[in-house]
């Protein structure tokens, strides 16, 4: 089963049910998050009937791929958006999922103890208000030697395009003035939009786990060159529809590729970080 596919269930756009059926997410961050994952996951051992946070689950698609690759595990989704966990509990009715569970909440305020073997929570932590104390809520929540699976950005570096084929993606002055206007229109209105702020670098992300009481097992990076360039490409053609829409597929191709290497690089060379820590037996 592809990763998001089940989404197509509650599709009501016919195309787009379509590609979500038979690709699954075509968006390529939650693209990326669900490779990280997996390559996260082969790094640990769990027992059979794991017990598993998925916090900041979004829609569930983490919490639906893996519980159809480990029916004996139990698995737990949270999020603070009620609209996204009630759509992942349709998705979960309409599948007759029996491992599965969703709940509305905030991870600041989590009061689990002693609970999980496992916690992943992928892309989450830029956006939240205080992550010290997130993590520190997740320490109380895994059992002992339990582990933890976090994936964050790093923070903003060099483009990975030769300067030559950036151009061609750059918008026209007049689209590029009408953005201008935009945002400066979207920045005096009193919008509620979620603000995500820079991302970590290893020696600061390791400092929080260790504050947190984490042993750090792994901080790599795993977004190499080919995944840089598929998302700086999708970043610039936000605007241009057509173009981004024939050039996705390739995107994707690119996302997938950079992933089935499986390579670590350096950075600023790889982006993201992709923790993998424990709680100390």
């Amino acid at each position: 089963m592809a990763y998001g596919c089940e989404q197509a269930l509650v599709e009501t756009k016919p195309m787009k049910r379509l590609a979500t059926k038979w690709l699954g997410t075509t968006h390529l961050g939650d693209r990326s998050s669900n490779h990280y994952l997996t390559r996260a996951l082969r790094r640990i051992t769990l027992p059979e009937n794991a017990n598993v946070l998925d916090a900041g689950c979004s829609n569930g698609a983490h919490s639906f791929h893996l519980a159809e690759r480990h029916p004996d595990w139990k698995i737990t989704g949270i999020d603070f958006d009620a609209e996204k966990i009630a759509r992942a509990r349709t998705i979960s009715a309409l599948k007759g999922a029996k491992n599965l569970s969703f709940q509305t909440g905030d991870l600041h305020d989590i009061q689990f103890t002693d609970l999980f073997h496992l916690i992943f929570s992928m892309h989450v932590f830029t956006f939240l208000r205080d992550d010290v104390a997130v993590l520190k809520r997740f320490f109380k929540a895994l059992k002992r030697g339990g582990y933890l699976i976090l994936s964050t950005p790093t923070p903003a570096a060099p483009s990975s395009i030769s300067g030559p084929i950036r151009k061609l993606f750059q918008p026209s002055k007049l689209s590029q003035t009408l953005i201008t206007k935009r945002e400066d229109f979207t920045a005096n209105t009193p919008v509620a939009c979620n603000v995500e702020r820079d991302g970590y670098s290893k020696e600061e992300i390791a400092q929080k786990l260790n504050e947190a009481g984490f042993h750090p097992l792994s901080i790599t990076h795993p977004a190499g060159p080919f995944w840089q360039s598929a998302w700086e490409i999708e970043t610039a053609l936000a605007k241009r529809r057509l173009l981004k829409m024939l050039l996705h597929p390739f995107l994707l191709f690119l996302v997938d590729l950079d992933h089935w290497l499986s390579m670590e690089y350096p950075y600023p060379l790889g982006r993201d970080c992709l923790i993998v820590a424990q709680r100390p037996a």
